[in-house]
């Protein structure tokens, strides 16, 4: 059996959907977010107002469902994801920006 494949290695299903939650929100999302969701990315356009996804301000004012839609649908110069993930996708995206949450 090749490495990596079968015996010995049981491979946790939440923990590999956070391991491509979180390389998703790099690469689709750390452009604008950052690469630790601070709103600063590199590829952030200079008038855009990203907020910062690790104040304890921004997780206390937003619920999941909230998150959730603005992943899906977008909001202002943030593209919606909707024709590119499914809901399961969406969710695990949104999972992944609660634990970029820093200590108040």
């Amino acid at each position: 059996m090749p490495e990596g494949q079968g015996q010995g290695e049981q491979v946790d299903e939440a923990e590999s959907v956070a391991r491509a939650a979180a390389t998703l929100f790099q690469t689709r999302c750390g452009t604008c977010h950052g690469a630790s969701g601070r709103g600063d990315g590199p590829g952030k356009p200079p008038i855009a107002q990203v907020p910062d996804l690790t104040s304890a301000a921004f997780q206390r004012t937003r619920t999941d469902a909230q998150l959730h839609e603005v992943i899906k649908k977008g909001r202002g110069l943030m593209p919606g994801f909707e024709k590119e993930l499914t809901d399961l996708g969406i969710d695990a995206l949104v999972k992944h920006v609660r634990t970029l949450a820093t200590s108040p």
